[in-house]
């Protein structure tokens, strides 16, 4: 599968555990994983060890509707706005 890259406005600090902050102006997404069962969907990027979460219950695409351009848009807003979810 091909990694697709998110480049962020500005270098943005992530919480990967607490007092753990690693600092990115990109991310590279390797893998998105659909978990329609439980109405989530996570990406795993490089430069963070754990998944982001994407979308999770109520902001779930209906019928699984999303697309690798809708992942990125959805990541470089909630990286940039400082709400990342890690899972």
């Amino acid at each position: 599968m091909a990694s697709h890259e998110v480049s962020l406005k500005a270098s943005v600090n992530v919480t990967v555990q607490p007092a753990n902050a690693v600092s990115v102006d990109s991310l590279t997404i390797n893998r998105v994983v659909d978990l329609a069962d439980q109405q989530e969907v996570r990406a795993w990027v490089r430069e963070i060890p754990r998944p982001i979460v994407v979308w999770k219950g109520a902001s779930y695409p209906a019928n699984g509707g999303w697309n690798y351009d809708q992942v990125k848009a959805k990541i470089k807003a909630d990286a940039e706005g400082g709400t990342l979810v890690l899972g």
